[in-house]
Formats: structure tokens, C-alpha cells, sequence
């Protein structure tokens, strides 16, 4: 099982594919939540434990997070500084997997602040450290992030990833992003590199044997779970949602060429993307800006694939990891070029089927 992912996942994609539920898989029940099945009596004992224990852990995290932000800055790189610049973040949040990015303490912090403006001078050639400061500096729409999302479509030119943030910032143009994605060959986040990278970096400084016994439980109960998680959580993602507000309903109409527009810009998705997120999106605009019945048909299979992979990834995720399944993550890790990858390598290695049965139902899209 691909721990270091499995926990990665359950985390991440839930708001953004709440913008809209029947758009992409839903996710099957994992049980309730730790308190609700005790006496009634003893339910407030219950809520206070649970609520001190996840104090403890906030705390425990902000401390190591602080702690490691610095070590990464004396190993220096671009990519450690801008890594730092989040953790820092994080640790200021005074929330576990928390970025933190509505506490003015943080956009006035002199210790982040020098790090983004180092890490932007070494890396402004990187792709991964711009994405990974675009997240930080996401909090304002100032001519720093502008000149940091225009440089990193200079140095990617093919990504609709960064001219997706662009379209964001200047709003009128939200409407057009079909017809903006024409030149555009692919939608790259950078997923699997920044995972090496993040995990990388906690596996180099690990948290203490104390720090590491109240952090590392639950879903992310190894290190590798615990890093790549919070490498999530240091992933800014567009707005999906106005790509589907433009390849829906009477917007498909709304200009001559916009079918086919939102069929390229679901293929980017759906094809040439490397998370599972987009991919999801990428199908549900592809069935719906289909010309017939029978493309429909074949998009809406693919998603019954989509919907029953991701469903038994998010299951294998619960089940305790083990050394060997450790192992086969970390193989998986170096050779993956997607999150996909990483998802298939899960279930092969678990002897899952990618296929379901033909009565395995799943949830068209409506």
C-alpha cells in the first residue's frame, strides 16, 4: 500500500469536490467519529479527551514544524526555503495541516518573508518552487505574486496550471478559460516531484521519539503518511469550479467554438494532468460537453473506473501500514510520474482489480 499517499488523499480533494458533488466519485462511509458511539454518560469525558489530544498534537506539530523550517534553511536550495516558508507558516497557525494563510502574523513574519524573497531569486527557474510559493503568497493579490505567477508560466510555457491563477487575478476573464486553454498542452502540478521532495526532507530531519509518538497515529501513523500530507497541504489549486461553470448548461452555447474549447480543456484534465483531481473535473466536463450519446456513454464509463479506484484506495488507507508496504510506497514513489501512478501501484500491489465487476454500480454523473 502506498502509506505515505493513502493518507495524503483522504485529506485534500473534499472541499474542492464539494464545489460540485456530482461531478466526481464520492467517497464510501469510514465509520463514525470516535466519540458517538459511547454511553451518553460518559460523551463529554469522551470529547474532552479527544479535544486534549488534538491540542497536543497542534502543539506538538507547530513545534516540530519550527523546528524543522530552520534545519531546512541551514541545508539551503530554493526548494528547502520555500518548504520552510510553509512549515513556518504552518507552525504559526496553531493548527496541524494548517498553512494558516488569514493570520496577518504570518504575512508580517521577517523570517518567511526572507525566505520567500531568497527562495524566489534561487528558484525562479524551478516550476516546484514557484508552485510551492504561489501557495504561500496566495493570501494577496500584490505585484509579488502577479511577477511569481507570470514567471512561472515563462519558464512552463505549455502549463494551464499558472495561466489558470493568471485568469483568477484579473476575474473578467474566468468565463474564457475554455477558449484561454486552446494553447495550452497540459496541467501539470508538480504532485509526485513535490511529494519526493517534501517527504524527502522530513526523512532527513525526523521528528524525536516524543514528538514522533503523539504525531504519528490515526491515518498518519508513519512519517512517510505525516510528510506527505502536509506536502498536500502545500499545494494551491485554481478554482475548478469556474472551468465547469464554462463547459455547462447554457454556457456551452455561449460561443461557437466553446463545445469543442471545453472538450480540450477536459481532455488537459482528464489526460495530461498528474492529480487525480483534475482528472476527475477533466471527465465530468468531457461528459457533458460531449456530442452525442455515444461519446457520453464512454466518458461516464471512465468515470465508473475513476469512482471505483478511488473508492478502494481510500479503504486500503485504514488498514494499518506494514514494512513491506512501506517498502513497495518508496519504489512506487521513484518511479511514478503521477498521482495516478501511485493510486494504480496501491491496488496492484494489494491485489485490487483497476476493473470492477459489471455489478458494481456507481454515481452517473447528473
Amino acid at each position: 500500500m502506498l502509506a505515505f499517499m493513502l493518507a495524503a488523499i483522504l485529506t485534500w480533494p473534499l472541499a474542492v469536490f464539494a464545489q460540485h458533488p456530482g461531478d466526481v466519485p464520492p467517497w464510501p462511509d469510514t465509520g463514525e467519529p470516535p466519540c458517538a458511539d459511547v454511553e451518553a454518560s460518559l460523551h463529554d469525558a469522551c470529547e474532552s479527551r479527544e479535544a486534549a489530544r488534538e491540542a497536543l498534537r497542534a502543539r506538538t506539530s507547530r513545534e516540530y514544524h519550527a523546528w524543522l523550517a530552520n534545519r531546512l534553511v541551514e541545508d539551503g536550495g530554493a526548494r528547502n526555503l520555500a518548504i520552510a516558508a510553509q512549515l513556518r507558516a504552518m507552525s504559526l497557525s496553531g493548527a496541524l495541516f494548517d498553512n494558516g494563510e488569514s493570520l496577518p502574523e504570518i504575512e508580517t513574519d521577517a523570517r518567511i518573508s526572507s525566505w520567500v524573497a531568497q527562495a524566489t531569486r534561487e528558484g525562479q527557474d524551478d516550476g516546484l518552487v514557484l508552485m510551492l510559493l504561489n501557495r504561500r503568497l496566495s493570501t494577496s493579490d500584490d505585484a509579488r505574486l502577479a511577477a511569481l505567477r507570470m514567471q512561472w508560466q515563462r519558464i512552463d510555457p505549455g502549463n494551464f496550471m499558472p495561466a489558470m491563477f493568471v485568469a483568477e487575478a484579473r476575474a473578467s476573464g474566468l468565463d474564457g478559460l475554455p477558449e484561454l486553454a486552446r494553447g495550452f498542452s497540459k496541467f501539470n502540478v508538480h504532485f509526485v516531484e513535490q511529494l519526493r521532495v517534501v517527504v524527502d526532507a522530513f526523512e532527513r530531519h525526523p521528528p524525536d521519539s516524543e514528538q514522533a509518538s503523539i504525531l504519528l497515529e490515526g491515518e498518519v501513523s508513519t512519517l512517510r503518511r505525516y510528510a506527505a500530507t502536509v506536502g498536500v497541504f502545500m499545494i494551491e489549486f485554481p478554482r475548478f469550479v469556474d472551468a465547469m461553470n464554462a463547459c455547462r448548461g447554457d454556457a456551452l452555447t455561449r460561443t461557437r467554438e466553446r463545445r469543442k474549447d471545453c472538450q480540450h480543456l477536459g481532455e488537459l484534465f482528464a489526460d495530461r494532468s498528474d492529480t487525480l483531481i483534475a482528472h476527475a473535473i477533466g471527465l465530468a466536463i468531457l461528459a457533458r460537453s460531449a456530442d452525442d450519446d455515444a461519446a457520453r456513454e464512454a466518458i461516464e464509463a471512465r468515470r465508473r473506473l475513476i469512482q471505483w479506484q478511488m473508492g478502494q484506495w481510500q479503504l486500503l488507507s485504514l488498514e494499518p501500514p506494514t514494512a513491506e508496504a512501506e517498502d513497495a510506497a518508496v519504489r512506487a514513489l521513484s518511479t511514478a510520474t503521477s498521482e495516478i501512478d501511485l493510486m494504480h501501484a496501491g491496488l496492484k500491489h494489494h491485489g485490487i482489480d483497476l476493473i470492477p465487476s459489471p455489478c458494481w454500480k456507481h454515481n452517473p454523473l447528473q
